[in-house]
């Protein structure tokens, strides 16, 4: 049925050092590009969870949750530090959840750019092979 997207899954490497332990984080992810409704509906209760329903939530509180369920239900495969660290949860150093959000939202983008390409190739084929009459 889905034949025709592009692949779902990626993976890429991360390095990076830790600004709070010098603690250096390397490995490779294997992330989901593009969600299907199951996933973004787990992701949604992740973040639930993660903001205990607060009435006030500060920014803080959200920009952590909103990252750490979108890793929740993006990583697929990952490094053993990240699995040490109770996915994420138990690192000091912010700055690394943040760094692996954004490359999994730039993985999306991506995927989107792919599936836009294809389109307009297949818009284009099936263009050229309709005969005017």
């Amino acid at each position: 049925m889905y034949a025709a997207l592009p692949k779902q899954e990626r993976s890429f490497d991360f390095k990076e050092v830790g600004t709070i332990t010098s603690e250096e984080y390397a490995g490779t992810f294997t992330v989901r590009c593009i969600l299907n409704i199951g996933q973004k509906h787990a992701i949604e209760l992740e973040k639930s969870r993660l903001l205990a329903d607060q009435r006030n939530p500060t920014n803080g509180l959200i920009s952590i949750s909103i990252a750490l369920a979108e890793l929740h239900g993006r990583i697929i495969e990952s490094p053993s530090w990240w699995k040490d660290s109770n996915n994420g949860i138990d690192i000091f150093d912010e700055e690394v959840i943040y760094s692996i959000f954004d490359k999994c939202m730039e993985l999306e983008e991506q995927w989107k750019t792919e599936l836009k390409a294809k389109g307009e190739e297949a818009a284009s084929k099936n263009a050229q092979t309709v005969t005017p009459q």
